[in-house]
């Protein structure tokens, strides 16, 4: 048995989506894959930036995640098979790409182990074994992506709706060369909402404002206004990273940020953290292009979605 999910990028809602806020999510072109083998023994595989073989008992104390979905899915599930978890595609030599690897991961663990689910049983036992795996609440955005492999706009309290990529919108995905802990970034902002609740809820309002605009947008399928209102909610994200102090508009970004305007383009990061993946975006594919090929010519790791 086989199964496969992708990566996740936040075009926008990244922050608002944990405080009720919807986000847009585009499914990335890399794909965590699991492939499960009737054997007398049960192992587990390993692929990432290093190939590792172990046996259940051993993968069961070294790999959290192979953990938390024994637990929750049941450890039998990996008995008497060979059970080959890869996710070299998010990997640049032993560089991690920041791109929900192990939400794909866990995803496509679940639908090769347990394939009759239902696509909202899947998410749900993915999301809870997620969460599991890095000891906290997420919103539960990048599994629910994964188990659908499509755009979905996403919202805790209604779930996930898929959409349609949207005609018009070109967007640009680029590696700032430097990884970020999403984790860490959520600690400090949690920290920063018990500190300064008043300012937290101000800023988060604002974004949240700008975020609805932006759904509104895109269930309108109006790409001149979502572009424009993508920007708005980038100028604020900047504001909320700075009042914040988490600072999450590391130099990498800002250089970016400086080279698509040269280009004619609009940037944001893309998600909660201060390094990984931001977006370049237009309504000229043309433009895009360009400046994809620009960036492969430096060897800079980019796609256009």
């Amino acid at each position: 048995m086989r199964a496969s999910a992708p990566g996740k990028l936040f075009i926008f809602g990244e922050y608002t989506v944990l405080e009720g806020g919807t986000a847009l999510i585009y499914p990335a072109p890399l794909e965590a894959k699991t492939e499960s083998v009737a054997s007398e023994e049960s192992i587990v595989v390993t692929h990432s930036e290093q190939k590792v073989t172990l046996n259940l008992s051993e993968a069961l104390k070294q790999l959290p995640l192979v953990s938390a979905i024994a637990e929750l899915v049941g450890v039998n599930c990996f008995k008497n098979k060979m059970t080959i978890l890869d996710t070299r595609p998010f990997f640049r030599g032993k560089q991690k790409l920041g791109l929900g690897s192990s939400s794909a991961l866990t995803v496509s663990t679940i639908k090769c182990l347990r394939p009759e689910l239902s696509m909202k049983d899947t998410i749900e036992l993915g999301t809870r074994c997620h969460n599991l795996f890095q000891g906290k609440k997420g919103s539960g955005g990048d599994v629910a992506l994964a188990a659908h492999g499509q755009p979905i706009l996403f919202n805790q309290d209604r779930g996930p709706r898929p959409v349609d990529r949207l005609q018009g919108l070109h967007v640009l995905a680029i590696w700032t060369g430097k990884s970020a802990s999403t984790s860490n970034f959520l600690v400090k902002l949690e920290q920063w909402k018990t500190k300064s609740r008043a300012r937290f809820y101000s800023k988060m309002e604002e974004l949240a404002k700008i975020s609805l605009s932006c759904t509104h947008n895109v269930e309108e399928q109006n790409i001149s206004n979502l572009i424009e209102n993508i920007i708005k909610f980038d100028a604020a994200l900047e504001i909320f990273s700075k009042t914040s102090q988490l600072n999450f508009y590391s130099d990498n970004h800002l250089r970016m940020k400086t080279e698509s305007k040269k280009a004619g383009l609009a940037y944001k990061p893309s998600g909660a953290g201060g390094g990984d993946f931001g977006i370049s975006f237009s309504d000229d594919a043309q433009r895009i292009k360009e400046f994809s090929e620009r960036l492969s010519s430096l060897n800079i790791v980019n796609f256009i979605l």
